[in-house]
């Protein structure tokens, strides 16, 4: 139930964003980035939508760390990228998990 009405949330917010930009008279081409920031852009939407679909197969920290190395392969070279990654997701977990005690999606590979 409670995934509906975020679905419908999500759909009207998109829709009320639109209409309120038309109003405005803004168009299209001046609201989205373009180039680097346009990249940046999808590639932060496609890093949410992997850690959603990831989340429950392989549990938080890797699928954190995926998600984490795809926004940091923006401004990092690849090997600073999977370190930064690998530590922040697993400060996330150290804080959430152990100090925190909150608890978190496990996966497949029980973590």
């Amino acid at each position: 139930m409670s995934t509906w009405v975020s679905a419908f949330l999500v759909v009207f917010s998109i829709l009320s964003f639109f209409a309120e930009a038309k109003k405005e008279g803004i168009a299209l081409n001046q609201i989205f980035p373009k180039g680097a920031g346009l990249k940046n852009m999808i590639v932060t939407w496609a890093a949410l939508l992997v850690f959603l679909a990831l989340v429950t197969i392989t549990g938080f920290l890797p699928a954190a760390a995926i998600m984490l190395f795809l926004l940091f392969s923006l401004g990092y070279s690849w090997k600073r990228a999977v370190a930064l990654s690998v530590i922040v997701a697993a400060l996330c977990y150290v804080v959430f998990k152990i100090l925190l005690q909150v608890p978190l999606p496990v996966g497949i590979f029980g973590i």
